[in-house]
């Protein structure tokens, strides 16, 4: 026996059950791709990625980067990654300016498994573009390395690494000088190891020499600049570097060679001892104090 529905309770189920049936209806003709949003360079030292939101569903991506004809080159296609790594494009000419576009490309299911429908009917799919990226100007500058150091007297000597990029000539990696020429410049902040007021000296070259106080130690750090910049032109800080006056005393920075020390003692004394020094964790040097005959070792200190 059927039990009868008011009126009132059908009308206040009718939506739902319409909305159901257009999901259903929906979901059988399938849904139009979403467009990808929040399109972002990632890149430093010219790797360059480009990346975006969200995740794709029903739906896979393409990516198109104009080249220098300006003619749209296929990346990443049929992607289901949010991210495509655009560097071999970019890397060809740094100071040309490339636009990127990712599209969203619907697929359905087949014979074959999974296979896009691109340009179905002559239609483009939907698509977002990307800033203009310009690799000279946008992309950012690694941390930089501090190569070597050395306080001598009242000089203390620092020089830069010349990192290499992933643009090429001829084969051959070029480094960030090859790269930018005069236009990158290297900033020094240094002060005194017991201080907090800080000194800053610029460069051209991957150098420098600065006046300091003889028998003080001193900390470091630098940055990498490019000097054309309005924004983003300069690098991350350095790893800080410290020297040390018991270093500049015994012959500078390491590595050091061996140290050999004669100690004159009685005659009786024939004893020959090695003394190690640590300094992080590492053995700077050896000091060897010689008494003659045969020698003994102490161990590390």
């Amino acid at each position: 026996m059927a039990i009868p529905m008011r009126p009132r309770l059908l009308a206040a189920l009718a939506p739902t059950f319409l909305g159901f049936l257009l999901l259903q209806v929906a979901a059988g003709a399938g849904t139009p791709p979403g467009k990808a949003f929040n399109l972002t360079w990632i890149s430093t030292d010219f790797k360059t990625i480009l990346e975006w939101q969200p995740k794709p569903t029903n739906y896979t991506y393409t990516v198109q980067i104009s080249d220098r004809s300006r003619n749209w080159k296929y990346k990443c296609t049929g992607t289901t990654d949010t991210e495509c790594d655009l560097t071999d494009e970019i890397v060809k000419d740094v100071n040309w300016t490339y636009e990127a576009r990712v599209l969203s490309v619907p697929w359905r299911n087949s014979t074959h498994g999974k296979e896009t429908l691109f340009g179905t009917h002559g239609e483009e799919p939907p698509f977002t573009n990307a800033r203009k990226f310009l690799p000279y100007r946008d992309t950012k500058i690694g941390q930089p390395v501090i190569q070597k150091y050395e306080q001598d007297g009242t000089k203390l000597k620092v020089t830069v690494k010349d990192s290499f990029t992933l643009v090429r000539k001829n084969g051959t990696f070029l480094t960030l000088r090859q790269v930018f020429g005069n236009d990158l410049g290297y900033i020094l902040t240094y002060r005194k190891d017991s201080s907090t007021g800080r000194k800053t000296n610029t460069t051209h070259t991957n150098e420098f020499l600065i006046d300091v106080e003889k028998g003080v130690s001193y900390c470091f750090f630098v940055q990498a600049v490019i000097f054309s910049r309005k924004t983003n032109h300069k690098s991350p800080e350095s790893i800080t570097k410290c020297t040390e006056q018991w270093k500049s005393v015994l012959g500078g920075e390491w590595p050091w060679p061996s140290v050999h020390w004669e100690a004159r003692l009685p005659p009786h004394r024939s004893q020959h001892v090695p003394l190690w020094f640590k300094h992080s964790e590492m053995s700077l040097g050896c000091l060897r104090v010689s008494f003659g005959g045969s020698a003994f070792s102490s161990g590390d200190i």
